[in-house]
């Protein structure tokens, strides 16, 4: 964005975004661990995958820099995913992940900043705002028009009774549908 020098991050920039697609594996378990209110009994767990994440950097960040650093992420959730899976679906009887909901969003994810990487070669600080803010407009209007996030995938984040969630669900939650 500024001069050659940086442009080295733009891969690693890009690897970073992939991984933070994760936490739309691991969110719905947090999120049903909070709800049946069983946190605590889930902190063995957090630090088992702090020191998974911590020997994972110590191997790889050393040997291969910020690429160490990404696949030490990607290297502790692979690890740590099935114990997280196995003591959710303990704690709140069955885990029911949404895999078709995981694929649509991280398939409109991923085709937007396809359109996007297309649009702007090197786009300077103001103009990569510009289109961040055009990406979230966009994104949020997907979200909505295409029914991704629908009433039955945020029953329990309403039953929480948050005013301002609901708020912002009401925005990205399409209409249900009158099928008579």
């Amino acid at each position: 964005l500024i001069d050659d020098n940086v442009q080295e991050a733009g891969p690693i920039a890009s690897a970073f975004f992939i991984l933070h697609v994760m936490p739309l594996l691991s969110a719905p378990l947090a999120l049903a661990i909070v709800t049946r209110e069983k946190s605590m009994q889930m902190q063995p767990l957090l630090i088992l995958m702090i020191i998974a994440n911590l020997f994972f950097d110590w191997l790889l960040i050393p040997r291969y820099g910020m690429w160490g650093a990404c696949l030490a992420i990607l290297a502790t959730f692979l690890c740590t995913i099935p114990f997280r899976l196995y003591v959710t679906s303990k704690l709140v009887g069955g885990v029911n992940f949404p895999m078709t909901f995981f694929l649509k969003i991280v398939a409109v994810l991923f085709g937007l900043g396809y359109v996007f990487s297309l649009l702007v070669e090197e786009p300077g600080f103001f103009a990569l705002s510009g289109l961040v803010l055009v990406y979230l407009v966009i994104y949020g209007g997907m979200l909505r028009g295409l029914r991704l996030l629908r009433h039955e995938d945020v029953v329990e984040l309403r039953e929480m009774g948050f005013s301002k969630l609901n708020r912002i669900l009401n925005v990205f939650v399409a209409p249900e549908r009158n099928v008579s």
